[in-house]
């Protein structure tokens, strides 16, 4: 049996991804996520779409890391395209939340939030309230980049109301801070 075909290969490929990636070594990251890509590619091994984008989500992840978001974004779109098409809505929503984070650290709020709302309408859909509580966080953070002050105060406000019903209190006390220092802001 090749490597290609043994599934401990494959689990040893994993173990050493995210070992690196805990290291912060994201170069060696990549390259083992990479191999576990080649590896699953029809009609070698693996040929499960889901297993397909979680790893191209966690190459997503890892290259955000390394500041790489145009490839950040590729593979996110990539895994959100197999999501879709596998009707994981969960997964799905949290493409489109990655893809706005990375727009977001590009500094293309506009991006971020049309992603972020696509993020969060999935999350509502599917009853994820703690996952919609952070997206409105994200939409907050990133209209107030966007000098759309009263629209971050409402996202805030949603998500403070969110994270009060789930009795987070710990996000609900920093929501509140955040909405509290936009408030003072002119």
């Amino acid at each position: 049996m090749s490597n290609e075909e043994n599934p401990a290969y494959l689990k040893s490929l994993q173990e050493k991804a995210q070992i690196c990636f805990r290291e912060e070594r994201f170069a060696e990251a990549l390259i083992n996520l990479q191999k576990i890509l080649e590896t699953t590619a029809e009609p070698q091994g693996e040929t499960d779409p889901l297993f397909r984008a979680r790893i191209l989500s966690n190459m997503g992840i890892v290259q955000v890391k390394k500041e790489c978001f145009s490839e950040a974004i590729d593979n996110f779109q990539a895994a959100l395209e197999i999501f879709n098409a596998q009707n994981d809505t969960f997964s799905e929503a949290q493409q489109w939340g990655n893809i706005g984070s990375s727009y977001r650290d590009l500094q293309k709020y506009d991006k971020a939030i049309s992603n972020y709302e696509k993020a969060l309408s999935l999350y509502e859909k599917t009853g994820q309230t703690a996952a919609a509580a952070d997206q409105f966080t994200n939409l907050a953070y990133a209209y107030a980049m966007n000098r759309e002050k009263d629209r971050a105060v409402d996202m805030y406000r949603k998500a403070a109301a969110l994270y009060n019903e789930l009795q987070d209190k710990n996000r609900y006390s920093l929501t509140m801070k955040n909405l509290e220092a936009l408030e003072k802001m002119p």
